[in-house]
């Protein structure tokens, strides 16, 4: 009788660690709240609890894919290591917050979750979820104003951001809603189901094509060729390797008609604020500055620079006067990793993006892992962590995608 209740208790203790995870990833699309920490506090507790109950020190072993949450946990600890050779500690507590789920994820990616945790699932909801919100983005628009829009773009962007949250957290959302979409479609093998996930996979695709966000809507396309080139390839190479050229030249001609892609990039905000984060870096390419210096330093430098005033964006003008970090840095992951910890901050990005592609054998799972790689590249390419990605949905997707790998070995 012992035994049967302590089975039940931990199948139960499993079930609510799931669901707090899922409503954690669900949440994820709504600026961060109320909800989304009392969730994450129970998705902890649970797990500790389960740590403990079902005793994982005894059954862990070390995997390959452990290296990829050694450099979470290493993108949370470099700002600590530098705190002795920093002259400011005014952002340490601020930058070590935002830098929190890491260090969880690290650890939870390190000693695995329960086995109720399965890609497929997660799969439902990423993809169920984000044609959700992109329905109710169209309903809250209404049919008439569809049909009457001149620029459906900026109408979009304005009902989305009332609803949700800015066009970065919603596109890598939605590109990891597409992504697990075209999972489900090409495992489903009734017609029922190969026509319910290519419309949501199609509607996912479109939204994203009429993003704001050039980022999300430069993954989204690029991620739609992948999918398609790697069906393609399974039934005829030449003919996958026609197509993505057809696809590469439409996608072209599509992003050329975008009014964003037709803009003088020279003087855009981003691009202003690259040159001054590269002159930053020069004078400190091997070592960085370390995290609050390198903020520091940014914000000393361009709130001087006459070009970057010039570029009147509300947001970043306003970061600058109000010294806020989460609105004033270097507009770019990969950039501001190497202002701060010089080539081994450089180093630890890079591999975080990049790793999960080497883990990964089984092809669609591969195809899997390229599509995630593309998304968050290009995010964090032209802007950070803290403004670009979900990072709760983040970590627990590329967590559950390589343990799904390991029982497909």
């Amino acid at each position: 009788m012992n035994f049967w209740n302590k089975t039940k208790g931990v199948e139960v203790l499993n079930a609510l660690n799931l669901l707090f995870a899922l409503l954690v990833v669900v949440l994820s699309v709504y600026p961060y709240g109320f909800y989304q920490r009392m969730f994450v506090t129970y998705f902890v507790v649970t797990y500790i609890l389960e740590f403990f109950v079902e005793k994982k020190w005894q059954t862990f072993h070390w995997k390959p894919s452990n290296w990829l949450y050694v450099n979470f946990l290493v993108f949370f600890c470099l700002p600590i290591c530098w705190i002795p050779f920093e002259e400011s500690s005014e952002f340490t507590m601020g930058i070590l917050e935002n830098k929190l789920p890491f260090l969880l994820f690290g650890i939870v990616g390190i000693i695995g979750l329960n086995k109720l945790h399965r890609f497929r699932l997660y799969a439902y909801v990423f993809a169920i979820w984000s044609v959700v919100i992109t329905l109710s983005v169209y309903c809250s628009i209404g049919f008439r104003q569809l049909m009457a829009t001149d620029d459906l773009t900026i109408l979009f962007m304005f009902k989305r951001t009332e609803l949700y949250t800015s066009h970065f957290i919603y596109d890598l959302f939605l590109n990891l809603g597409m992504i697990s979409a075209g999972y489900l479609l090409l495992k489903s093998k009734r017609v029922s189901s190969i026509i319910c996930w290519s419309i949501s996979l199609l509607l996912i695709y479109v939204t994203l094509l009429i993003s704001d966000g050039r980022s999300g809507m430069i993954a989204a396309a690029v991620n739609f060729a992948l999918l398609v080139f790697y069906y393609l390839w399974r039934r005829s190479k030449w003919l996958s390797v026609s197509m993505i050229c057809v696809f590469l030249l439409l996608g072209v001609f599509v992003l050329k008609g975008k009014a964003k892609m037709q803009k003088d990039y020279s003087e855009d905000p981003r691009t202003v604020v690259w040159r001054h984060t590269i002159e930053l870096i020069k004078e400190k390419p091997l070592t960085g500055y370390g995290a609050n210096d390198a903020e520091t330093v940014f914000l000393d430098r361009v709130s001087h620079a006459q070009d970057i005033m010039d570029t009147k964006d509300e947001t970043l003008l306003r970061g600058i006067e109000q010294r806020r970090f989460q609105n004033a840095h270097p507009l770019s992951q990969i950039l501001q990793s190497e202002l701060e910890f010089g080539l081994i901050g450089l180093a630890n990005i890079l591999l975080i993006i990049f790793l999960p592609v080497f883990f990964v054998r089984d092809s669609l799972n591969r195809l899997l892992a390229m599509q995630l790689t593309v998304a968050v590249f290009i995010q964090l390419a032209t802007d950070i962590f803290i403004t670009t990605i979900p990072l709760f949905a983040y970590s627990l997707f590329v967590i559950i995608l390589l343990a799904h790998e390991r029982k497909c070995e």
